[in-house]
């Protein structure tokens, strides 16, 4: 029997990965999961109570189902819209969050990386669909600062002059 990893009693203490594709299914199970991820990410750690711009306060915050695609939290206030999707590489987009959150867990759970083609293979859609949302993710989701380096940086034979 595999030794047992002191932080998560389920995983060898081989294993690199911290977060399992078990572990990411139960907590985003579908749509609707990883929309109120998103709200309470972006806007209402609580659930419930947001920043209104409208009111300029803290509000309560209620969702009406709509059969619209973009869904929207509605302040119970002044009436006042707000979109989690709004402003990020998810706006706009046909494909379902689901698969979004499945393609960026694909993406930071490797080591060497993920291709389009394997995200292509792995959900289901069109290699254009695929490289879209892995040019975004890496693009928007994965910047790198761009500061100089501080304190003690080391360097091989490699390094030029």
């Amino acid at each position: 029997m595999p030794p047992v990893n002191r932080k998560n009693p389920v995983r060898a203490e081989t294993s690199e990965s911290e977060y399992s594709l078990m572990e990411f299914m139960r907590e985003y199970p579908d749509d609707d999961a990883c929309l109120q991820a998103l709200w309470r990410k972006r806007y209402a750690p609580d659930g419930e109570h947001a920043h209104c711009p409208m009111c300029d306060a803290n509000r309560s915050f209620k969702r009406y189902e709509t059969t619209q695609q973009r869904q929207s939290w509605t302040c119970t206030a002044c009436g006042h819209h707000l979109h989690p999707t709004a402003d990020t590489i998810f706006h706009k987009s046909s494909t379902s969050l689901h698969l979004w959150f499945y393609t960026m867990y694909l993406m930071a759970s490797t080591r060497c990386g993920i291709s389009a083609k394997q995200v292509e293979r792995e959900i289901g859609c069109t290699y254009k669909t695929a490289w879209r949302m892995t040019h975004l993710i890496r693009k928007e989701l994965m910047k790198q600062a761009n500061d100089p380096m501080s304190g003690t940086i080391e360097a091989d034979e490699t390094y030029g002059r």
